[in-house]
């Protein structure tokens, strides 16, 4: 099941999100899905989840932030997010299957991220196998843009690295 040690809003501020816009590269991160927790799926099966790096006034990082959704013990979609920091990073991209891919630099609302995130949450969507879950989160994150499209892979038919859906089908 999925678990978030953080909770929406518990993020790299300490709880505090302001409502002022700031510059942010996304980041789509990918890895496979571990079954019992520390068994690895098969190689093709992935799991989707947005990094938003914040920029201050000067452009460089003020910190970064893991958007998700996975499955709770009730078997419904959730979301959740956490300050992520340089090391998590490096460590996820040490799980089996891992990639990122760049998306661009956006101008984001912290706020506004999270008021999504609940949104999606309350949407109470059954948890699905071999359905998008992740990759649908993922996908609406883009509402957030002001008609803007990420650099998505085409359709949650394909992971992160551009398999077809015969090979690779993606589940959260």
């Amino acid at each position: 099941m999925f678990h978030s040690s953080n909770s929406l809003g518990s993020g790299a501020s300490g709880g505090f999100y302001g409502g002022k816009a700031q510059p942010a590269r996304i980041w789509l991160y990918c890895k496979n899905l571990r079954a019992l927790g520390t068994a690895p799926v098969s190689a093709s099966l992935q799991h989707w989840a947005v990094v938003v790096e914040y920029l201050d006034e000067d452009k460089e990082l003020d910190m970064s932030e893991l958007y998700e959704a996975g499955v709770n013990d009730e078997g419904f979609v959730v979301t959740s997010n956490m300050a992520f920091s340089r090391s998590q990073a490096k460590e996820w991209m040490k799980e089996p299957g891992a990639s990122k891919k760049y998306l661009g630099e956006k101008t984001l609302n912290q706020k506004s991220v999270l008021v999504f995130c609940a949104e999606f949450t309350k949407k109470n969507k059954k948890y699905t196998a071999f359905k998008e879950n992740c990759q649908k989160f993922v996908k609406e994150f883009e509402s957030l843009l002001d008609g803007d499209k990420l650099k998505l892979p085409p359709n949650a038919e394909q992971s992160c690295l551009g398999k077809s859906k015969n090979s690779c089908p993606n589940v959260c």
